[in-house]
């Protein structure tokens, strides 16, 4: 199908795409509402390579910190890490992050998401939960499990360090599900499917009106014409 045919069946079929995001986006919104609502707690951190007074390396200090903030942000996932912190956590129920180990990994692996920052051997974390005051305390674990205990997962020793860049920062508004833009994708969903879903019949109807009948040595195309298209 060519893009003015295209243009031409959204231009006269506009009300049925206008009608099908509205309908999805709705559905959307609706479905979004029913979704627990979490809040978010974010905190940078900063993995410090130190170096020797007499010889100094600023660049592979660098790629040292930058190396070793990829180890430990992988730790941030592992089991260990994960029960300390929810084991010394106040407040917070290791059960309610389920009964198994496979059932707690998932848990965590949804509510905590964890990157490092480009090449700056900086660590930022984001932590989500229904109560504010739970993601906040869980939020400043990670970041004292890190700062204590990072020795446990790299072998760096005493010559690397974790400092806190910002301190935990938390949303006083819920942070997921994001009403607007699930609402929104549901919007642009419906949009797509619709006009898919009338090329598709256009290409149909096409295909069904032009057979070709042949009358002695004539050709009869039966063809629809798009009122403004070339023939």
């Amino acid at each position: 199908m060519s893009n003015f045919d295209l243009a031409t069946i959204v231009k006269e079929k506009w009300y049925i795409v206008l009608f099908a995001s509205f309908i999805v986006g709705a559905t959307s919104f609706i479905l979004s509402t029913f979704l627990t609502p979490e809040y978010k707690t974010s905190v940078d951190l900063l993995v410090i390579q130190k170096q020797p007074t007499d010889r100094v390396d600023a660049f592979g200090a660098a790629k040292s910190a930058e190396y070793l903030s990829s180890i430990l942000n992988k730790a941030i996932y592992s089991s260990s890490f994960y029960n300390t912190v929810l084991d010394s956590t106040e407040g917070v129920s290791k059960r309610a992050y389920g009964s198994t180990p496979t059932e707690i990994a998932k848990a965590w692996d949804k509510q905590v998401d964890s990157k490092v920052v480009g090449e700056t051997g900086i660590i930022h974390i984001e932590v989500y939960n229904s109560s504010l005051k739970a993601s906040n305390k869980l939020a400043q674990a990670i970041a004292s499990n890190l700062i204590n205990n990072a020795g446990q997962y790299h072998g760096g020793g005493d010559n690397v360090e974790v400092k806190i860049l910002d301190d935990p920062k938390a949303s006083p508004k819920p942070a997921r599900p994001n009403l607007l833009i699930n609402t929104l994708l549901g919007a642009l969903v419906g949009i797509g499917v619709s006009i898919v879903l009338l090329s598709l019949s256009y290409n149909e109807m096409v295909v069904n009106d032009s057979k070709v009948g042949f009358l002695g040595d004539r050709v009869v195309s039966r063809k629809p014409i798009i009122a403004g298209a070339t023939v």
